[in-house]
């Protein structure tokens, strides 16, 4: 992502500058720290930034509150050992998951009605599963993720997104020339 940002960037001639977001759940939260989602809002981080170059599921109480440009098509998987059967969604009701809070992945969890899982940050969720700590995981993009965990697996699929950068709905210029330079960059 770090290498298109600069490209955008360079295809606005502007200098890239870097603002880091501490946790995910930071994008979505209200200026006193909570996140509605069933409430239209700018979130208050956006107000530091122009675009968030971020790997960003496009979840319809999210576009109420920001737009959201898909960068690239991927798949969400749940992956475990090799040894843990899942044949299924709800083979996850049985088994203790790892997630993180305020993410896609949770709210897939939560509305297949699954709620043995744990809070983790993102980059603990395969050394989780390889350690056994957890059962399973859900993420996206998971030959990147796997190669070194040959213990693990992919076991079912669970859709696929565009993953999306986002920035205030105020920005129509901006959010044009993102698309133009998308498609540009797509025709190359």
């Amino acid at each position: 992502m770090h290498a298109l940002a600069e490209e955008f960037a360079d295809y606005l001639g502007v200098e890239l500058e870097f603002v880091v977001t501490p946790y995910f759940a930071k994008y979505w939260e209200t200026s006193d720290g909570r996140v509605v989602k069933d409430s239209i809002y700018t979130p208050d981080w956006f107000n530091y930034y122009d675009v968030a170059c971020e790997v960003i599921a496009p979840l319809d109480w999210r576009t109420n509150k920001v737009e959201l440009v898909g960068i690239y098509p991927t798949e969400y998987t749940v992956i475990a050992r090799k040894e843990t059967n899942i044949n299924s969604i709800e083979d996850l009701k049985d088994l203790k998951g790892v997630t993180a809070s305020g993410t896609v992945y949770e709210e897939i969890l939560q509305n297949n009605g699954i709620t043995d899982f744990y809070m983790a940050p993102v980059n603990n969720f395969i050394p989780d599963v390889s350690e056994g700590k957890a059962d399973y995981t859900m993420i996206y993009n998971a030959f990147f993720e796997l190669s070194d965990y040959p213990g693990l697996e992919v076991k079912i699929p669970m859709g696929e997104f565009h993953v999306s950068w986002a920035m205030r709905k105020d920005q129509p210029e901006l959010k044009r020339a993102l698309d133009n330079f998308l498609n540009r960059s797509r025709d190359k």
